[in-house]
């Protein structure tokens, strides 16, 4: 089963981006194909950042924001785990909150 797949069944996808998997030609592929194949993607896709490096090219015209997980001067990576179980809670809330 794809990205795509899991997608369209109403899962959500956390991205867990490294440098290591910016250099991965399967892994951009991957996400390239299933953001080509959904609508409304960003609304779906989490990327976490364990590493400052760049988002992939394809995935700039979502403008969706990211989740930092290494810490750095400003906070701590522990803090930064909290931002991500935020972020993903807003994604499945705002979801099911315009369902009802």
């Amino acid at each position: 089963m794809g990205l795509a797949d899991r997608l369209n069944r109403g899962g959500y996808i956390i991205v867990f981006w490294s440098d290591n998997a910016r250099r991965s030609a399967v892994i951009e592929n991957e996400l390239a194909r299933a953001a080509s194949d959904i609508d409304g993607i960003n609304d779906k896709v989490l990327f976490a950042l364990l590493e400052p490096c760049p988002l992939p090219q394809f995935w700039l015209r979502f403008q969706e924001p990211y989740v930092q997980l290494y810490g750095d001067s400003e906070r701590s990576a522990t803090h930064r785990i909290d931002d991500l179980m935020v972020r993903l809670y807003w994604l499945i809330y705002r979801k099911t909150k315009f369902l009802h």
